[in-house]
């Protein structure tokens, strides 16, 4: 009877052990597997935005505007190569500014918020405004003889607020501070810029 009694309890006590190990199982695997939203977001990612950018040169009295457009591909929702153009005025010389970039851009994604870093090679124009009046087809061109064609880094960092979010796209804004440093004489050695924007993610 004793030896009975045993084996009942034995069977219990491995049954009540099985079950309990296949909950713990079950368990981590649900909390280890990605939720739909996060499987979503690791997809490529099309990114772009559009705003403005101030500050002010090395030059003593240069205030600068920009507008500027964004556009890149996230993956594995976080690095994103991209391309940058802005093009606007600054005051010494009366001069234009145009700014072509490549770079990568690297954040994690925190609740609404994406903090990121970014760098880039840039190749910029300046030019008097009295040169592109003279020569606009150069100018429009890049090939006038008033350009200053200049090349160097630039180092950014900057947040994205998410606005609005449905299913494969989000409305964010994106507030930014960088500097663009360029080694060759012609022209101011560094500027130092704020940027305000508003931007669109589309998940493929």
């Amino acid at each position: 009877m004793n030896q009975r009694l045993r084996m009942q309890w034995l069977v219990r006590a491995t049954l009540l052990l099985s079950i309990t190990a296949l909950s713990v199982r079950a368990s981590a695997a649900e909390q280890a597997a990605p939720t739909e939203q996060q499987a979503r977001d690791r997809r490529p990612t099309f990114v772009g935005t559009y705003g403005g950018t101030a500050g002010s040169s090395a030059w003593r009295g240069d205030p600068i505007g920009l507008s500027s457009l964004k556009l890149g591909f996230r993956f594995f929702d976080f690095i994103t190569p991209y391309y940058l153009g802005r093009l606007g005025y600054a005051e010494v010389n009366d001069r234009s500014v145009l700014t072509l970039s490549f770079g990568v851009q690297a954040g994690p994604h925190l609740g609404i918020a994406r903090p990121y870093v970014r760098a880039s090679i840039v190749h910029q124009h300046e030019e008097s405004m009295a040169a592109i009046k003279a020569d606009v087809g150069g100018a429009l061109t890049g090939v006038g003889d008033g350009i200053r064609h200049r090349s160097g880094p630039e180092f950014g960092l900057g947040v994205d607020l998410s606005i609005h979010r449905e299913r494969k796209t989000e409305l964010f804004g994106a507030i930014e501070a960088s500097t663009l440093y360029f080694p060759d004489p012609r022209g101011p050695s560094l500027y130092v810029l704020g940027s305000l924007a508003l931007g669109l993610n589309f998940t493929l």
